[in-house]
């Protein structure tokens, strides 16, 4: 068993004689089964409402002979002569609904992905990859052709980040990266930009800049320069960009906890401040955010946390002046969906709304705040074994 002892959630993990995993049971209690067949492969799932998601039919070399999956739908698998499986032919029922075929390279990595079906037949995937020496190495593509056969090409630097994307229509976009292979610039189809300069080492995000007009070619080319600096260059081009800009706390400002923003400074000049709870269950979280407009507060909000790290509590200004605040709770279950919403606005009443779940985290009902307490009016779902909504009213 795993066991989150502050959140109190538990799962529990059971085998058989030959050390093979027979069951599964979720923070939810919700336990997923697992059967074998007799030469020890997995054969059967079956999920805690004992609905087979997967059935699985070997061939006697251990290969795949076919799947049944949740939907009900029976996948046979085809193979070459070397046991490389070729496709794919799905069936419902006794009906043949859809074929796939793979074609390979050397490699392995698909280079088309071709679907039969209603008596038409598509090429969903078709890749070509970089070759190195003759040999696709990196698994990097260079061109793919979409169902409707347009092309996209790529160009990529030699660390293989893509620095240009090549549309079907002939336009293309443009990327440039650091040392640290993160974008610090992009250029769009019509020439706008957006660049992002970091701290010397190239990890903290400093400024993040949208252009006010297309660049130039002139402009374009600095952008995407292998020698670009964008800390130099925002500095040079500030009125030409919208820019939001970050500072950092030291690293000592929570003990262990490094990278922290203590503000950030929108396009418009408006100033969000942030301060962190230094320990305790939410030691590293936002404590708390203030907006200013120049030494002016305009707006806080404050959060606190539960054990599983959680927002519990939102209590945001709503009149400054008037020390007037509006309050939201919240509650979860074990898979972290919020089950309960009290708003008590600036109140002491709340207006609640209740959601529940099932053993495998799908909404269920929700139930609006008049209503939360009887149940008697809300929203109900159900859903099929593969998880597909069923019902809802």
């Amino acid at each position: 068993s795993i066991e989150d002892t502050a959140a109190g959630r538990v799962v529990t993990y059971a085998y058989n004689g030959d050390f093979q995993l027979v069951s599964a049971t979720s923070v939810s209690g919700g336990t997923e089964s697992y059967e074998y067949d007799g030469k020890g492969r997995l054969c059967k799932i079956t999920n805690c409402y004992d609905e087979m998601t997967d059935q699985i039919v070997y061939n006697d070399n251990g290969s795949v002979n076919w799947l049944t999956n949740a939907s009900g739908l029976k996948q046979v698998y085809t193979y070459d002569k070397t046991q490389k499986q070729t496709g794919l032919k799905e069936y419902d029922g006794d009906t043949l609904v859809k074929t796939y075929t793979y074609n390979y390279d050397e490699k392995y990595a698909v280079k088309t992905n071709t679907v039969e079906t209603d008596g038409q037949t598509y090429e969903v995937d078709k890749i070509t990859y970089t070759m190195v020496d003759g040999e696709n190495k990196y698994d990097e593509m260079s061109e793919s052709v979409d169902i409707m056969g347009n092309t996209t090409k790529y160009e990529r630097d030699t660390n293989g980040n893509v620095i240009k994307t090549i549309n079907a229509d002939g336009t293309y976009t443009l990327a440039n990266y650091n040392d640290k292979n993160s974008v610090i610039a992009e250029v769009d189809e019509s020439g706008n930009a957006t660049i992002k300069a970091y701290d010397s080492n190239g990890t903290r995000l400093l400024k993040e800049a949208t252009s006010l007009h297309p660049l130039s070619q002139t402009d374009i080319n600095t952008v995407t320069a292998d020698n670009f600096d964008p800390v130099k260059y925002l500095a040079a081009n500030e009125a030409s960009y919208a820019i939001t800009s970050h500072e950092y706390y030291a690293d000592s400002y929570v003990s262990g906890i490094a990278g922290l923003i203590r503000a950030t400074t929108d396009p418009e000049g408006n100033v969000t401040e942030y301060d962190y709870y230094k320990d305790g269950v939410g030691k590293g979280l936002v404590k708390s955010k203030t907006l200013k407009d120049g030494n002016t507060v305009v707006n806080t909000v404050s959060y606190e946390y539960n054990a599983q790290l959680q927002v519990s509590k939102e209590t945001t200004s709503f009149d400054i002046s008037k020390n007037l605040y509006s309050v939201k709770e919240y509650e979860y279950d074990k898979f972290n969906n919020v089950t309960v919403t009290r708003d008590y606005g600036t109140g002491s009443t709340p207006a609640t709304t209740v959601a529940e779940y099932d053993l495998l985290s799908r909404k269920t009902a929700e139930y609006a705040p008049n209503y939360s307490a009887d149940k008697s009016h809300g929203s109900l779902t159900t859903y099929y074994p593969d998880g597909n909504k069923k019902s809802e009213t």
